[in-house]
Formats: structure tokens, C-alpha cells, sequence
């Protein structure tokens, strides 16, 4: 199955998830130890010691993140601890901490996925229809009806919020023709086998002769020839391999983890299905590709110079054929 990794990927610079929850996890630790302080001064002990807890937890929680780049058992965490520390704070002092309920929820819709926020709204509910059962009947009402409201259009901004980051995401790193990667996340992919040593190997692909047929045939039969030629990569790859649109008519497919001869046979594979097709016998177009393997010393550009290098070989000694890179 074609794919490609997104901007999650990179490690060269912190998503924006990453500084969410680093500023989520700082800001609540200061605010709350504001008020741990505050306990102490007023001999309030255990109170003081709760918020002392949810500080260093959540100070904890931002290091963490910071760290190890790793965002999604710290955002659960630091969902928890807002809960907990919201309803045992409420369980400590009664119904005269109802407003921490309203920031908390808030926070949590910002700090994990909508579903798994609505799970922890209905905890807040539970613990909102026992610690505040003793209010008077209008006041309860009032309160319940609020907290029900904040739940509501929490919910609706962090479904929003996901969708146009997603949008932003697939725009971002998403060739808007043919629906696979495009340069930039082929260099973000690249970043990331760089920076975190990975094994791969990759084919670099060239549509022979494409620029004559598109400018004889038109623009709309040139897209035409790229999503086909995707498809019919598609058919051949493994289900982790990732293709990505260079520009034009060049690709590139990775092979994480991968040694030289998968990519090879790979190669072996599309170029075999692609001269059966129609686009091979009908419309004159062949595949050149080059194929190498990135060694653990070798620099990410010299391994894409290496594959252009195969692919403009392939070109200069007749087309429609497979340049190893390096011989092994």
C-alpha cells in the first residue's frame, strides 16, 4: 500500500503537539503551585499536599515530552492528573472549588482526542452530581447546566480543531495530484531515517518520454499517466513501503528497514507490471529507476545524489531499465 509519514515524523523540530503539552503541563504546574503555597501558608496540609502532587506530576509530565519527543502516554497523564486533581480537590474542600470544574474540562479537550475527552467529561459529571448534591436546587441546576454547556462546545472546537489540522497536515505533506507524499514529506522521511538511524533502502522512478506525451496529448492525459503509474506501484509494494512524488514525473519509494534486494525486487516488480499495461503499450512511456541502500555512515543527501545518479544512467543508456547504485 502506498503511504507516507507526515509532519509527526519530523525530529529536526518540535510539533506542535510537542509544545502544546510542554506549555499545557509548565502552565498548570505554576499556576497550581501558586496555590499549593498558598495551602501551606494557610495550614491547609492536605490540600496543599494534592496540589504539591499534581505539580510535580505535571512538571514531571512537560520533562518528559521534552525529552523524548513522545506526546501521547503524556497527554493521557496530564488528562489524568487534571482530573483527579480537580475531583479529590473538590472531595477535600466541597463545593467551593466548583470553578476549577470548567478550566479542567477545557484543558482535557485540548490535550487528548475528542472521544477519550467525552470519557472523561462523564467522569467529571459523576463526580459533579455527588460532591455538589448539597447546593440549593436552583444552584445546582445552574452549575449542572454550565458544566453540560462547556462539555458541548469544548467537544465542538476540538472536533474542528482535528479536522483542519488534519486538512493543514495532508496539504502540507500530501502531493495534491496523486495523493501520495510529496517533496516535503520525502525530506521530512529522510530527516527521520537520518536522525534516528534507520535502516532503508530506496527506488527512485522516472516516467520515460513523459514530457513529450503530456505536451502531444494534453495536461489532462499527462494526470491521467501519473495516477496510473502510481496505481500500478501501488499493486507491487509491501504495505510499509512509502512512496512519495519527487516533481514531474519522478518518485521515490523508501523501504524502511529493508536491505538492497527487497528494494531491487521491488523495482523488479513495478517495472514488470508497468510494460503490460496499457501505458506502456499504448502511449510509449517506460520506467527508468535506480536503486541503493543507505548505509549506517552515508549522509541522507548522498543517498538520494546516488539514486538521481542511477535514475540519469538508466536514461542515458536507453530508458526503461533498473540501475543498481551499489553493487553488493
Amino acid at each position: 500500500m502506498v503511504g507516507f509519514i507526515g509532519g509527526q515524523l519530523i525530529h529536526t523540530k518540535r510539533s506542535a503537539k510537542e509544545k502544546l503539552v510542554i506549555a499545557i503541563s509548565v502552565s498548570y504546574g505554576l499556576c497550581v503551585g501558586i496555590f499549593a503555597i498558598m495551602r501551606f501558608i494557610n495550614r491547609d496540609w492536605l490540600i496543599g499536599l494534592v496540589d504539591s502532587i499534581a505539580v510535580i506530576f505535571a512538571l514531571y509530565v512537560g520533562y518528559y515530552v521534552y525529552k523524548t519527543r513522545q506526546t501521547r502516554f503524556a497527554s493521557y497523564a496530564m488528562a489524568t492528573v487534571t482530573l483527579l486533581g480537580t475531583v479529590v480537590s473538590i472531595g477535600i474542600k466541597g463545593s467551593t472549588q466548583v470553578f476549577w470544574v470548567y478550566p479542567s474540562v477545557i484543558l482535557i479537550y485540548y490535550l487528548i482526542p475528542p472521544k477519550s475527552a467525552v470519557a472523561f467529561s462523564a467522569s467529571f459529571f459523576l463526580a459533579f452530581t455527588f460532591f455538589f448534591s448539597d447546593l440549593p436546587a436552583l444552584t445546582y441546576f445552574t452549575t449542572l447546566m454550565t458544566f453540560l454547556v462547556t462539555v458541548y462546545f469544548s467537544y465542538l472546537f476540538s472536533v474542528q480543531w482535528a479536522e483542519i489540522n488534519e486538512k493543514l497536515r495532508s496539504m502540507a505533506t500530501e502531493d495534491m495530484l496523486t495523493g501520495v507524499g510529496n517533496r516535503r514529506a520525502l525530506h521530512e522521511t529522510v530527516d527521520m531515517i537520518k536522525s534516528d538511524h534507520l535502516s532503508a533502502s530506496a527506488v527512485m522512478i522516472d516516467v520515460d518520454n513523459f514530457k513529450k506525451v503530456n505536451d502531444l496529448l494534453g495536461y489532462q492525459k499527462g494526470d491521467k499517466i501519473l495516477n496510473d503509474t502510481v496505481e500500478i506501484i501501488d499493486n507491487q509494494v509491501a504495505d510499509d513501503d512509502l512512496l512519495f512524488r519527487l516533481g514531474g514525473a519522478k518518485f521515490v519509494l523508501i523501504c524502511l528497514h529493508q536491505d538492497f534486494d527487497h528494494a531491487y525486487q521491488t523495482a523488479v516488480r513495478i517495472r514488470a507490471a508497468f510494460n503490460q499495461s496499457y501505458l506502456y503499450i499504448e502511449n510509449g512511456v517506460s520506467l527508468s529507476m535506480g536503486v541503493a541502500k543507505k548505509d549506517a555512515e552515508e549522509s541522507a543527501d548522498g543517498w538520494l545524489d546516488q539514486l538521481n545518479s542511477a535514475v540519469f544512467k538508466a536514461k542515458r543508456t536507453g530508458k526503461d531499465r533498473i540501475i543498481k547504485a551499489i553493487n553488493y
